[in-house]
């Protein structure tokens, strides 16, 4: 069962959504520290994210425009959807 769970993060893109804090923040850091080459980091409030060496967006699931369509943050111009 191990195996089927195990994956490559040397070199992959990640996004993660939550990034800004609990298991989102832990997951973005354990992606960089593991080797992934980007990870896009996303959260409401993009300022939130403390985890550096990510493109902070902006990602709102619950607001029916942002689930559809998420925008990037300005000062992020890597973060692409």
């Amino acid at each position: 069962m191990t195996d089927l769970l195990a994956r490559q993060i040397d070199g992959i893109t990640a996004l993660v959504t939550g990034a800004n804090r609990g298991l989102g923040k832990e997951f973005t850091q354990v992606l960089l520290d593991a080797g992934a080459a980007k990870v896009y980091a996303g959260a409401r409030d993009p300022s939130t994210i403390e985890v550096t060496d990510t493109a902070s967006c902006l990602c709102d699931w619950t607001s029916p425009t942002q689930a559809i369509s998420p925008r990037p943050l300005a000062t992020a111009p890597t973060c692409r959807w």
